[in-house]
């Protein structure tokens, strides 16, 4: 039974407190006339498990999907990273005298005046294209008790 059918059915069922119903829970107490405190609060947790966009797991998922996002390889046709930060690239062309790139995965940095800079090559200034990009990711925390 699906669980919005099992909420309405038990939602139903509350009401008969008091009858063969009743299966004297220890909650009668909090019964009263608003039916049965035991079923009243089993359709409550049914809903909420049912609820995925208030669940642990849509935000759970949310927050891998935002990661994934951070995460992905951009063209620098549709989007430039930020200014003078180093990204992950993937290169090709000459990049040196003696020197060529094929989908070479490399650190650059974009500036607007300058354009792509190589981090191992900064006297590169043509001949080469940035196919992709992407942040470099974060670095990891050091544990206590770890040397730096």
């Amino acid at each position: 039974m699906e669980i919005k059918k099992l909420c309405r059915a038990l939602r139903r069922m509350k009401v008969e407190t008091g009858s063969f119903a009743c299966f004297g829970c220890g909650y009668e107490n909090s019964c009263r006339i608003r039916g049965c405190a035991l079923i009243r609060e089993a359709a409550e947790r049914l809903e909420q498990l049912n609820d995925f966009e208030r669940s642990q797991s849509a935000k759970l998922l949310a927050r891998v999907s935002e990661l994934e996002e951070g995460q992905r390889w951009r063209s620098p046709q549709e989007e430039l990273p930020p200014e003078d930060e180093m990204v992950l690239v993937i290169a090709n062309g000459k990049i040196a005298e003696n020197v060529t790139a094929v989908d070479a995965v490399m650190l650059a940095s974009w500036a607007r005046e300058d354009g792509w800079m190589l981090e191992l090559y900064p006297e590169t200034e043509e001949g080469f294209e940035i196919r992709f990009w992407m942040p470099l990711p974060e670095a990891p925390e050091q544990e206590r008790g770890e040397r730096k």
